[in-house]
Formats: C-alpha cells, sequence, structure tokens
C-alpha cells in the first residue's frame, strides 16, 4: 500500500468518525433547542395576553418575539447541521449521491383476453 492510500484510508476513518460524534451531539442538542423554542413561544404567547390586559407594554412583547424569533433560527441552522452531517457521513462510509436513477424492474401489463 503507497502512502497516499493509506493517507486517504485514515482521512476517511477519521471523517466517519468526527461525523458519529457529530451525530450524537446533534442527537442531544436538537431536543433541547426545541424545547427552549417552545418555551420562548409560550412566553410570548403570555406576555401578548398581559399586554391586551394593559399589564405590558408592546416593547416588551416585541423583545420577546425576536428572542423567539432568535430561538428558531438557532433550530433551524442545527437542523441543518444535522442534515449536512448525515450526508456526509454517507459519504465518509462511501456512499454516493450521483444523478443515475437506481434500476427498477420493469412491470408489463397484463395480456388482454
Amino acid at each position: 500500500m503507497t502512502t497516499s492510500c493509506i493517507n486517504h484510508w485514515i482521512e476517511g476513518i477519521s471523517r466517519h468518525v468526527n461525523a458519529v460524534r457529530s451525530r450524537r451531539l446533534f442527537a442531544l442538542r436538537l431536543p433541547l433547542d426545541q424545547r427552549a423554542l417552545d418555551d420562548r413561544l409560550e412566553a410570548v404567547r403570555i406576555a401578548t395576553v398581559q399586554y391586551k390586559a394593559g399589564r405590558r407594554n408592546l416593547l416588551w412583547v416585541a423583545q420577546l418575539q425576536t428572542a423567539a424569533l432568535s430561538n428558531q433560527s438557532d433550530l433551524i441552522k442545527a437542523q441543518d447541521a444535522q442534515r449536512v452531517n448525515r450526508v456526509r457521513l454517507h459519504q465518509a462510509l462511501g456512499d454516493s449521491f450521483d444523478a443515475t436513477p437506481a434500476v427498477t424492474a420493469s412491470v408489463t401489463s397484463p395480456a388482454k383476453i
């Protein structure tokens, strides 16, 4: 085996290990991000009720909405990164995403009687 082949093999293993580690981290992070977003949305709902009752001003509601949008943006970014990580894991395992369609069996229609 040549040095370049060994380096290529080691690089592939390293990508695989990194992808598996990232997958575990995303599995832990995404539910926490979702919970944070749910909590923010509930805070916005409560603030809106308090605003309508005259207990809070609209600026306070807007600030909570901004925080909720920030949480939602973070969740979307984490989900996107998780999807990218899945693709990288498949590629590290030797899968490809080429444009050729999978071969399917042809279906013949029954003969007319």
